[in-house]
């Protein structure tokens, strides 16, 4: 069965054109992904495949050797048309959709897929990482979860490299510009060494995203509007929305209550009209609002940068719970020690990352420890949070400390927790937020 159109068809193609990513040669970027995706699903086959006007074309591929096949027979035709949900298919023989599909009837005769669709900035889907078997099959939680951060990651990929050929154009046009009004040995050098400085610039730009990436502060960058452009891993483990989500979205509606909008887009405007050119610090704390209705405090550092017309501004955010604490430790220390004598039990939130250190371990009257989410959901990606999660808990269990796993939302996770031996653990895996009423009528 041939998929129907997208309603926003001729959008989508836009979009994907624009990226100028179809027929490109293999890049190692995007082949690691696909290989992990494969490894990940323990699938023979996996792709980055994007959907064409009439074909579907394939940016990796693992365990395929063509480049591409027609629109019409394309699983990710069907999967794009849905760009929230993943799309699995246990047997395609069992699937109207697919029954008659020559890649089922005949070579390469495929039964099992699953596709997350490949989401654009502005919401379009391009294409899918998917992954394929010549038999029937279904994805594990775990694995759902990982083909669905891959996915975010082949994006980001994709931004990246459009970025980069973006500039690499602009150089060449200034360089022949350069070239065109004054044809001279000096003007060829000065352009050449231009175009290096800002080609570095260029790659310091995606080091930058990357490392962005991987902080353990939140970072937002929006533009002199207060509208979302960036929206890193650790502000969805902060305040619960999606990079999708928070895209072109107002940063002030997302996170800040709407009894104190008026004050907080009062400071923005007041943090935009700096002088231009210069980054200027601005540091403050304010109680933010999580996707949840749920109140967080939160320290923000802001620098904004106006150039070729243009205010960036990126706020740095950090959950400061525990940041109360570090202010005056020993005067903590002594407040702690009188509160535990009264039966009350202390645990360190989020161990591992930002405020959280040794110097705690070794002064604070604590009872338990809670690992940080951030380590349980990348187990699956490389083996450090792995290694760094069976340290904690040993460590824990030397101090006489409970552990508590934070962001456990699968049976894996939690299977291979308790094999580490983590005692404690909370997360979606075992319930989700609800209403106070139907809170108590779980318990009861």
């Amino acid at each position: 069965m041939k998929a129907p159109l997208p309603e926003n068809e001729a959008h989508r193609l836009k979009t994907l054109q624009d990226l100028e990513v179809l027929d490109t040669d293999n890049e190692p970027e995007f082949d690691e992904l696909t290989e992990m995706a494969a490894k990940i699903c323990n699938m023979p086959v996996a792709l980055i495949s994007l959907v064409d006007s009439n074909r579907q074309w394939f940016k990796a591929k693992v365990g395929l050797n063509v480049d591409e096949t027609e629109r019409e027979v394309a699983f990710c035709a069907h999967s794009i048309l849905s760009p929230s949900e993943i799309m699995e298919v246990p047997n395609a023989l069992l699937d109207p959709r697919f029954v008659d599909n020559s890649l089922v009837t005949d070579g390469p005769m495929f039964r099992f897929y699953a596709g997350v669709p490949l989401i654009a900035s502005n919401g379009d889907a391009l294409g899918t990482l998917c992954v394929l078997d010549y038999k029937p099959g279904k994805l594990s939680d775990f694995q759902k979860l990982s083909l669905k951060t891959l996915s975010r990651l082949v994006v980001r990929e994709l931004d990246l490299r459009h970025s980069y050929k973006t500039m690499r154009r602009v150089l060449g046009e200034v360089s022949d510009e350069k070239n065109i009004l004054q044809p001279d040995s000096t003007i060829d050098e000065q352009a050449i060494v231009l175009q290096k400085q800002l080609s570095s610039r260029v790659q310091f730009e995606i080091l930058s995203r990357r490392i962005l990436d991987s902080t353990l502060d939140a970072v937002i960058t929006t533009d002199e509007h207060g509208m979302v452009i960036y929206w890193n891993p650790k502000a969805e483990d902060l305040f619960g929305y999606t990079e999708f989500q928070a895209q072109s979205k107002s940063i002030i509606e997302l996170i800040v209550d709407s009894s104190e909008s008026e004050a907080a887009k009062k400071r923005f405007s007041q943090i935009v009209s700096g002088n231009a050119g210069e980054f200027t610090p601005n540091r403050f704390e304010f109680e933010a609002i999580r996707v949840s209705g749920e109140r967080v405090s939160v320290e923000v550092s802001v620098v904004y940068l106006k150039r070729f017309g243009e205010t960036v501004v990126t706020s740095f955010m950090r959950d400061v719970t525990e940041s109360l604490v570090i202010r005056d430790i020993d005067a903590a220390v002594g407040i702690m020690r009188k509160l535990k004598r009264l039966g009350i039990r202390f645990s360190l939130d989020d161990f591992g990352t930002g405020y959280s250190s040794l110097e705690y371990l070794s002064k604070l009257p604590l009872s338990e420890l809670k690992i940080d989410q951030s380590f349980v959901r990348n187990m699956h990606i490389n083996a450090r949070p792995t290694i760094i999660i069976k340290t904690i808990i040993n460590m824990a269990k030397s101090l006489g400390l409970k552990v508590v796993a934070e962001g456990v939302e699968t049976q894996i996770q939690y299977q291979l927790l308790q094999s580490f031996g983590c005692q404690l653990f909370q997360g979606y895996h075992f319930g989700r937020p609800m209403p106070a009423a139907d809170c108590e009528d779980f318990l009861s």
